[in-house]
């Protein structure tokens, strides 16, 4: 069987994004982690609480993601 190697990253067309995930598919993550941090794309949300309504708000308002959450 052949082997296939993705090597060009496409989707992401902003050049400072397209850098850190090039970052990460090199396996630099403390480097594209900082990467991200610098552009003001980490957020870090300390309360677990908070931290879980936040994901399910930001996911909830995306045009990405379909969500539905219920309560009992």
């Amino acid at each position: 069987m052949r082997t296939a190697r993705l090597d060009e990253i496409i989707r992401q067309k902003d050049p400072a994004l397209k850098e850190a995930v090039e970052q990460l598919a090199r396996g630099e993550v403390k480097e594209a982690i900082a990467n991200l941090d610098s552009q003001g794309r980490v957020h870090e949300i300390g309360d677990r609480s908070e931290r879980i309504r936040e994901i399910a708000a930001s996911m909830c308002a995306s045009r990405r993601y379909a969500c539905c959450l219920a309560r009992q």
